[in-house]
């Protein structure tokens, strides 16, 4: 045990200062313990919890060693604090459990020497404090098991009356948006593109269509183009 090279003595004399310690005043006395310990098994400060555990303030009172109830709310405001403290950097970065719990002990809001940094961080991890999201990604086995299929306006080219009445295919170097807001319906029909990919091959379909939107009408068209379409045996297709 960490206390076991410790005089039994000096370990009384720790415990007599923690009990005389004035209300509020007891985590200071615990700090001041730790810093000027050394710990002769690793030569360093002893921690907190260490020292708790070593002086053990109320020994010859308990009837049997167990855990101390600690209600939920405490965790909860130790969680709140940590979340709390996090807000005050420029970077994202939680109080460690030890500076919150004294906070919250010297604010009054949690009993004094009740909740130690192990057992609050334990029940942290319990209630799911911080817990990582997973991810899976779905891997296609054969061709044709997932199809991905959209929808979208293009980008750069759009379809136009000129001054002959003539429909045509016209160029938007802008990538802004064509203005048609007062115009009959009729002639707000813009370049649509129909997207279609093969998840596992990556082979893929492209329709356009002169329409005023997105419709079940056209994705069921292009549906039916894609799925019924008559196999090739174009060069490019079949290398």
């Amino acid at each position: 045990m960490a206390g076991a090279a410790v005089a039994e003595r000096l370990i009384e004399e720790w415990r007599g200062r923690v009990r005389q310690a004035p209300r509020g005043k007891k985590t200071e006395v615990i700090k001041e313990i730790a810093k000027t310990s050394i710990n002769p098994a690793t030569g360093k400060p002893y921690d907190r919890a260490t020292i708790y555990r070593m002086i053990d303030v109320t020994a010859g009172q308990k009837k049997c060693e167990r855990e101390a109830e600690i209600p939920a709310e405490y965790i909860d405001l130790v969680a709140r604090e940590k979340v709390e403290g996090g807000k005050m950097g420029v970077s994202k970065r939680y109080l460690t459990t030890d500076d919150a719990i004294e906070n919250l002990e010297q604010a009054g809001l949690i009993p004094e020497g009740l909740l130690n940094r192990s057992t609050v961080d334990r029940r942290l991890r319990e209630a799911g404090w911080n817990e990582q999201r997973g991810y899976e990604r779905h891997e296609d086995h054969f061709v044709n098991e997932v199809h991905h299929f959209d929808m979208s306006r293009s980008e750069y080219f759009d379809s136009g009356i000129n001054k002959a009445g003539e429909d045509i295919i016209r160029v938007d170097g802008r990538r802004g948006s064509w203005d048609y807001k007062n115009k009959e319906k009729a002639e707000r029909k813009r370049l649509w593109v129909a997207g279609y990919i093969d998840s596992y091959s990556r082979a893929y379909l492209v329709r356009y269509f002169h329409t005023t939107g997105e419709n079940i009408q056209t994705g069921t068209e292009a549906l039916e183009f894609f799925w019924q379409r008559e196999d090739e045996l174009h060069p490019m297709v079949y290398p």
